[in-house]
């Protein structure tokens, strides 16, 4: 079974898992990690560390499974993602099958990245094709018709973070480094295809970052991010309740945002009881603003998101807060649904973005060596 390597750019943490991929699955046979400052406002706090950080946590993972990794999978977190959306359309002639190639002729078509300065193109997707009966669909391969029109959606990179990156990778002596779009990979894993016949919207809330995605098909029609998150509700906790950073993540953990019981108190093993009702509304405050934030994104995307259409909510920062989906839900005004991965041993919300990554490497790891399978079979 071939191994891949995916690297997660978290808030918090740079975490890399090793994989073990046979022809239908795989599974994570190798684990690392390593805490940095993360990144605020779309450009990481402590570059001169980076190094260090991605070093440690690909050798940890490298002992883990016993694997020299020379090529890696890297998923970019959105606040370093532009996601713009196009309409294509290709015209075949006489009425025909479209080949893989044309779907190739179409993204060039309407890429006109290739000499921005700012941004570097990443991948390009679809949220769907239509052929020229007015037919909609996900895959038209195969398909007869006179022209092909795509909805698409272009991943674009910050290109002095990629750059940045490069070299990191380069001094760590890497040989390949392929970047996905983390949030795009979760949309994908954790949502099934009848989820995204319509639009999806997903927030994912980690340590100090949230994004929003709003999917349809196999695309982003509009990513949004900002640096708040679940960091900085222990940052008020500290604040407010006069605890030290150790106590206020401890405290954090314990709170149940739906009590109501005025004289229950959380127990912070070696410091004072602490009121639960005033943890709480310390912490609610600050996922009020949150929402308030996430109702602007969604605002901001023009597109018509019905309020009666579910949210999916995943990350570390406020998906394993007790309560949490009750009170996002009502700041929201719109039903919520927690979402985990399905990868053993690594299933919590806080694992999703790295799962996902691991599921976008198996995938096209696939599609490649069945490309070549085909190419010698029609030999």
């Amino acid at each position: 079974m071939k191994k891949l390597a995916v690297l997660d750019i978290g808030s918090s943490k740079i975490r890399v898992a090793v994989i073990s991929a046979n022809a239908k699955t795989f599974s994570v046979v190798g684990y690392g990690e390593c805490e940095y400052a993360g990144f605020c406002e779309g450009n990481f706090l402590e570059e001169d560390g980076l190094k260090y950080a991605f070093g440690l946590a690909l050798s940890n993972a490298e002992a883990s499974a016993n694997f020299h990794i020379k090529e890696l999978y890297v998923g970019l977190p959105a606040e370093f993602l532009t996601v713009v959306n196009k309409t294509a359309t290709l015209q075949l002639g006489a009425k025909r099958k479209v080949l893989q190639s044309d779907l190739q002729i179409l993204f060039d078509q309407a890429n006109d990245f290739k000499y921005n300065t700012d941004l570097t193109l990443i991948d390009v997707t679809t949220l769907e094709y239509t052929l020229d009966n007015g037919k909609k669909l996900d895959d038209p391969v195969g398909k007869k018709t006179e022209k092909l029109t795509g909805d698409l959606s272009y991943q674009l990179a910050n290109r002095q973070v990629i750059n940045l990156l490069n070299n990191v990778f380069e001094n760590l002596g890497l040989i390949s480094v392929e970047y996905v779009s983390s949030p795009l990979c979760e949309c994908l894993a954790l949502l099934d295809e009848n989820a995204r016949k319509d639009y999806a919207l997903m927030i994912d809330s980690g340590y100090i970052s949230t994004h929003i995605a709003i999917c349809r098909g196999g695309g982003l029609a509009y990513l949004g991010s900002f640096s708040l998150g679940g960091g900085h509700i222990m940052a008020d906790l500290a604040e407010v309740l006069k605890l030290n950073y150790n106590d206020a993540e401890t405290l954090k953990r314990k709170l149940v945002l739906t009590v109501e019981n005025r004289e229950q108190t959380y127990e912070i093993p070696g410091g004072q009881p602490v009121n639960a009702i005033l943890a709480n509304d310390v912490a609610k405050s600050r996922i009020s603003m949150i929402c308030q934030v996430i109702e602007k994104c969604i605002e901001m995307s023009n597109i018509n998101y019905p309020k009666y259409f579910p949210v999916f909510l995943t990350g570390g920062g406020l998906s394993m807060m007790k309560g949490v989906k009750e009170e996002v839900s009502k700041e929201l005004g719109r039903s919520v649904e927690i979402l985990n991965s399905n990868t053993p041993q690594f299933t919590r919300p806080f694992n999703t973005s790295l799962t996902s990554i691991c599921q976008m490497a198996f995938e096209k790891n696939k599609k490649a060596n069945n490309s070549i399978l085909s190419k010698i079979f029609k030999r």
